[in-house]
């Protein structure tokens, strides 16, 4: 049985809040650093990500970024693989698309 507490939306806000009002850290950068920090609860959201959903505008708001870790967890889920497995298949993916 996982005894992980749930978080909730509020919660992953108000982490990303924090790291995003250090000087120089947007949405991305924190992702990466919640990543870093716990891979089983967060994913970076990058172009190349975005690109393999069929994302083409890259939106760097707090809102954004939750809605795009709810929609990795729910494809991470119902295909059996952790967020970092999904993460690294479709930057994957979108690199192969670009390479010559």
């Amino acid at each position: 049985m996982d005894l992980r507490p749930i978080h909730t939306d509020d919660e992953h806000r108000a982490a990303l809040a924090v790291r995003t009002g250090l000087a120089g850290v947007d949405v991305p950068v924190a992702s990466a650093i919640m990543t870093a920090v716990d891979p089983e609860r967060y994913t970076v959201i990058d172009f190349r990500a975005l690109q393999s959903l069929g994302i083409e505008t890259a939106n760097r708001s707090l809102n954004f970024y939750l809605a795009y870790l709810r929609a990795c967890r729910r494809i991470a889920n119902d295909n059996g693989v952790t967020l970092r497995n999904l993460d690294h298949a479709l930057w994957q993916w979108s690199s192969e698309q670009s390479a010559p």
